[in-house]
């Protein structure tokens, strides 16, 4: 009862739109498992999943796309025979990473409000977003930004290095997304985007060349169903463009007082988990576990139903996952900047790892 008036209330305040100006909306609840919903509904269908799950959405939109069924598993290489062997190269930028600026960009992001993917100030959130990553890398071109429209007030952001080797047209990919659906969203995802800008900001200090092209996603209306990197990752499917792997950071700094990593092993790819679990060993302090975080709950889940090798490390067990997400209090002031240290420094060795890997 308590939660079913804690999404009443959300709906009123924030101003869902419409079924008119929307429509309605083909949602997938499990694999073969779909029903129509309004607007209003989807959003409730969020909120409850955190609630009842402890998920990010938990589903996903296949409105436009609902002949994509899945893809089989279009694998590069073979990640599990895959040991870390940049450490020349990735532990003098690692050495520069400091919970100070990543604890910043946090709290830049929690400034902005509420990132509602339908709403002006989502649509405003995106733009900042996009500014941050033209302004560290000032001087490089090589690198290059965009926003990505949708049917939706809020596009996605994606930010390009080019590659400079022989593998240049392969993509290695790290995301977040960028909209939150109640509050400030300081951990879900602000937590993810500032992963991702505090990756970006040393890769651009460091001078760091790749020979793959590298590609940050921040993704819009995760919390709609994965809407924006559900239609990013199937133009890229379409267009078979080759993807090498795709991260996911979705909540990055919490509980306190802790030094893990989780990975998640559903809907990601087994080998690319286990190679990324260990580069979390090699280059941090952090202890490595496992567990499932369900049905669509990120947007690692579209690179995957597209056919793309996946991974997402997390911030907690699923049973130990931040209480505040979906909440007003979903705030800075629960989380801790230095559990997100790991993050960073194995989003650092992956693009660096990945993007130089010598075949």
């Amino acid at each position: 009862m308590k939660h079913s008036l804690i999404i009443l209330l959300a709906t009123f305040v924030l101003g869902i739109p419409s079924v008119a100006s929307e429509g309605l909306r083909l949602i997938e609840l499990a694999p073969g498992k779909r029903v129509w919903l309004t607007a209003e509904q989807v959003y409730k269908l969020s909120l409850q999943n955190h609630f009842s799950k402890g998920v990010c959405a938990g589903f996903i939109d296949v409105t436009k796309h609902p002949e994509n069924v899945g893809r089989p598993m279009q694998s590069l290489i073979d990640f599990g025979k895959l040991e870390p062997t940049k450490q020349a190269i990735v532990n003098p930028i690692i050495t520069l990473a400091s919970p100070q600026p990543l604890g910043l960009r946090d709290q830049q992001i929690e400034g902005l409000g509420l990132r509602y993917y339908g709403s002006e100030n989502g649509a405003k959130a995106a733009q900042w977003i996009q500014n941050e990553f033209t302004k560290m890398a000032a001087g490089r071109n090589d690198v290059t930004s965009a926003l990505i429209k949708h049917d939706f007030a809020q596009p996605s952001v994606m930010v390009r290095i080019q590659g400079h080797g022989s593998h240049a047209d392969q993509r290695v990919i790290l995301g977040a997304h960028e909209d939150s659906i109640v509050g400030p969203g300081a951990d879900d995802d602000g937590s993810g985007v500032a992963s991702l800008l505090e990756i970006f900001r040393l890769l651009m200090v460091s001078g760091f060349v790749p020979d793959r092209t590298l590609e940050f996603f921040a993704y819009a209306g995760e919390e709609g169903g994965l809407l924006g990197s559900g239609e990013i990752a199937h133009e890229y499917a379409q267009r078979k463009i080759p993807v090498l792997a795709a991260l996911q950071f979705d909540m990055t700094m919490y509980p306190k007082n802790s030094n893990l990593v989780v990975f998640m092993t559903d809907y990601t790819d087994a080998g690319l988990t286990v190679f990324v679990g260990k580069l979390a060993k090699a280059y941090t302090q952090a202890e490595v576990k496992v567990s499932r975080c369900g049905y669509g709950c990120s947007d690692h889940a579209s690179w995957y139903r597209n056919g793309y090798p996946s991974v997402i490390p997390f911030e907690s067990l699923m049973n130990e996952y931040n209480p505040n997400i979906h909440t007003t209090r979903d705030t800075g002031d629960k989380l801790d900047y230095n559990h997100g240290l790991p993050f960073v420094k194995i989003g650092v060795a992956y693009a660096v790892e990945l993007a130089n890997l010598e075949e």
